[in-house]
């Protein structure tokens, strides 16, 4: 009250906690009375808050999308959107529109001019429109993930947010199978296999949640033996075990071979040959107490191809719709018949003979994209996935625990 109207010297000390560094060493601030100070003090440490907040939104989206990335297609779109307008704003701000990684930003372009090519087949513009938002959405993801995670402290949050989102996923599937209804999104149980009820999760079909559950569980096994603190060692084995569960429950093959594939390679980078061991046991006893109706249905299929490729259900023949793929490869095969359209054109490449009432997607990634965008949009893809290979083998030498390599 007896400096009001006055001026003096006021040393602030530095902080180095918050998001931003405030330094005001010996400022002049008049002195008003202390509301006033106050005031004036708050509005400012709130511009830099804000300013600070925009620069840290894309890595805050990042760990966003990789927890709702099982949990809520919705969610993870707009985590997507608010990290790539959080880019470009930081961007601006620094004046810096340069990515880390520019020869897999020109594959991304590629694929994308690869799509807009096709289109000149496509039976449905709007559609094929919606397949270049799927390519844009894949090149912002990774935009993302290339810029954030800069460090082994990154690495280790984003693995956390996955892991935490895949236990979720998990027990959500793991009460769907129990009480036949999942409690997120009261999906029921997914499409029987011979009987045998499906766990689906919060997704609409048993394999997409597999294919999921077979791309976390080999991150969860890692973080067992790489993850170094007890916290995510810990994390790594509640969700290895959840995952592991609720996997085998979708009896989704292309999962259990892509894990176990995964897996294996695994093994073998670590040369930890005792797990190796441990992992062939547990296999071989899966297999020895497979459900019976599963076990008399492989009595029925003419040979081992016929085990992993036939559905066991007469609305999906997997052959049948790659003879219809192979088709409509034949008829455009180096720009396609249209991206995002093979199940618009199923119809008009399907064979005579075929007795398949609906109209299915490929049920082959590989052979799918070769219908749709042709020989030249694939090469594009398998460039893609030779760069991320080669991105991988570089880090992993240049580390030099071959285990956190792995």
């Amino acid at each position: 009250k007896g400096l009001a109207g006055r001026s003096t010297n006021v040393a602030v000390p530095t902080s180095h906690r918050g998001l931003a560094t405030f330094e005001f060493a010996a400022a002049r601030i008049p002195c008003h009375p202390p509301r006033k100070i106050f005031n004036e003090l708050t509005i400012q440490d709130t511009k830099i808050f804000l300013r600070d907040l925009g620069m840290r939104l894309p890595w805050y989206s990042v760990l966003a999308l990789a927890f709702l990335l099982p949990l809520s297609q919705a969610l993870s779109n707009a985590a997507i959107v608010i990290g790539l307008v959080g880019w470009a704003l930081r961007s601006i701000a620094q004046r810096r529109f340069k990515i880390k990684s520019p020869g897999v930003g020109c594959l991304f372009l590629l694929l994308g001019v690869a799509g807009v090519v096709s289109m000149v087949h496509s039976v449905n513009v709007l559609t094929s429109a919606d397949g270049l938002r799927k390519i844009f959405k894949a090149f912002t993801v990774f935009l993302l993930v290339s810029e954030e995670i800069r460090t082994e402290w990154h690495f280790r949050r984003f693995i956390t947010a996955l892991l935490l989102g895949a236990t979720i996923a998990s027990v959500d599937g793991l009460f769907q199978w129990f009480m036949g209804i999942d409690p997120i999104y009261h999906i029921p149980l997914g499409s029987p296999l011979e009987g045998l009820r499906r766990m689906s999760g919060p997704y609409h079909h048993s394999n997409a949640f597999g294919l999921f559950l077979a791309f976390v569980l080999p991150l969860s096994v890692a973080m067992i033996r790489v993850g170094g603190a007890w916290r995510l060692q810990t994390l790594g084995w509640i969700t290895s075990v959840l995952v592991a569960a609720s996997l085998v429950l979708t009896f989704s093959r292309g999962a259990l071979l892509g894990v176990v594939v995964a897996l294996l390679v695994l093994m073998v980078v670590w040369r930890a040959w005792r797990w190796l061991t441990y992992g062939l046991i547990v296999g071989l006893m899966v297999i020895m107490v497979l459900p019976a109706p599963i076990k008399a249905w492989i009595h029925t299929q003419p040979s081992a191809w016929s085990v992993m490729v036939e559905s066991g259900s007469p609305e999906v023949s997997r052959p049948q719709i790659w003879r219809t793929a192979k088709n409509m490869i034949t008829d455009h095969p180096w720009v396609g018949v249209g991206v995002n359209t093979f199940v618009l054109n199923y119809d008009r490449y399907r064979e005579p003979e075929e007795g398949l009432t609906n109209r299915p997607y490929a049920h082959n990634q590989y052979l799918q994209m070769l219908a749709e965008i042709g020989i030249v949009g694939f090469a594009v893809f398998l460039l893609l996935l030779g760069a991320a290979l080669r991105q991988v083998v570089r880090v992993s030498r240049l580390l030099k625990d071959p285990l956190r390599g792995a």
